[in-house]
Parts: structure tokens; sequence; C-alpha cells
């Protein structure tokens, strides 16, 4: 029997508005312009060995549209697994998405990017953070739920979709900050 103050419908519809995010985030990524070298004069960080710092925007953008189309399948199959009260599936697809969303977080972070790119990466990685670390928390509630620990299945239900609104928060500012 189901706890009555466990329920995980209402997280299908968090995760699925944080789908549409990801995907229209990075939908909405112009496309890059040509990086023009750095002229004689404007001297940059590397001005005594006479070497231009190296951006990788559109390494950037590839990785970002690669995590875009791999978590936001992901993110709909644990809305579905919500909806269904699936909580084996919503463990399991929950674990894959930290999984996911923490090993494009590690791509993206040390790229070198432009002042141009450098608001978007920023922010993404903030969302990734807190994608990862809800999919966690569902994986959590979803073994909490399982062991008929209906208490710490709610509080890590809550703490999930919390991070999952604080990531939409970012991924709109990884948007807008491209559409300047």
């Amino acid at each position: 029997m189901k706890h009555p103050s466990f329920t995980i419908p209402g997280a299908g519809l968090v995760l699925l508005a944080v789908a549409a995010i990801i995907s229209g985030c990075i939908s909405q990524v112009p496309p890059m312009e040509p990086q023009l070298p750095l002229s004689a004069a404007v001297k940059g960080p590397n001005e005594a060995t006479g070497v231009s710092p190296s951006y990788q925007d559109a390494e950037l953008l590839a990785i970002g549209a690669e995590a875009g189309k791999a978590l936001s399948p992901v993110i709909s199959k644990i809305s579905d697994d919500a909806n269904r009260n699936d909580i084996g599936a919503l463990g399991a697809d929950s674990a894959r998405l930290s999984s996911l969303a923490g090993d494009y977080y590690f791509r993206i972070r040390d790229l070198n990017v432009s002042p141009k790119y450098q608001a978007w990466k920023t922010n993404y990685l903030l969302g990734l953070l807190d994608v990862g670390t809800a999919g966690d928390y569902f994986s959590k509630s979803a073994s909490f739920a399982l062991s008929k620990d209906y208490a710490n299945a709610s509080t890590y239900l809550e703490q999930g979709n919390t991070l999952f609104q604080r990531s939409n928060h970012y991924l709109k500012l990884a948007d807008e900050s491209v559409r300047e």
C-alpha cells in the first residue's frame, strides 16, 4: 500500500518542464561565429609567449547539444516512471540520469571558452549539477520507498524536485545568455 504522503506524479510534471528547458536551451544556441585571432595590438594573458588563447567554443556547443539529446529522453522516462508509480524503474532511470549529468558536467567543466559563451557554460554547468544531484535524490527516494520508508522517500523526493526547479532556472539563464 502506498503511503499517502509519498506521491511521485508531481515529480513527473517538474521533470517534463526540465526536459523541455534542456532541449530548448540547446536548440536556441546560435551558430558559432568564426573565432578571429588576436591582433598584435590586443594583448592577452599569454602576451609573453605571443600565443593567443585557444577557445573551445565549438566543442562546448557540440557537447551541450549532445547532453541535451541524451538527458531529455531519460528525464522523460523518469517522468513516465513517476506517472505510472513504477518505483523500481524510477530508481534505475534516476541513477542513470545522475550518472549522465555528471559525465557531461566533467566533459564541459574544463573547456576554455570565449567570453561570449562563458555565462552559458557557467549556468549550464550549474544546471547539470542540480539535475545530477536531483537524479541521485530520486534514486534514493525510490530505494526508501521500496523498503517502505516513506518518510525518507518523501524527503528525498521533495529535495529532488527542488533541485530540478533550480536547474530549470540555471538552464533558462544559459539560454538567455546566448540570446543577448
